[in-house]
């Protein structure tokens, strides 16, 4: 007999706890997505209309030389392989 009246109790707690478990998750994915800290400053970007020239001197012509040799690319950073100068 107490077995049958254990399986009541356990139903009330889970009845209670998921919603609050719920609720604890949602405010915590709210507060992670919308908090930001002090330190925190994005960068200024000087002009909106200009190319980042390591996009077009370094990345591009790296990326159009490699596909030509009809391989598969190497999981290391493009950059690594070419001299900055």
């Amino acid at each position: 007999m107490k077995k049958d009246s254990a399986k009541p109790k356990k139903k009330k707690r889970l009845i209670y706890f998921v919603p609050v478990i719920t609720l604890a998750l949602l405010l915590l994915a709210l507060f992670l997505t919308t908090h930001r800290p002090k330190e925190y400053a994005p960068l200024k970007i000087e002009d909106q209309n200009q190319v980042s020239p390591y996009l077009t001197n370094q990345l591009m012509p790296t990326v159009y030389n490699r596909a030509q040799l009809n391989e598969p690319f190497d999981r290391r950073p493009l950059a690594t392989t070419h001299k900055i100068e």
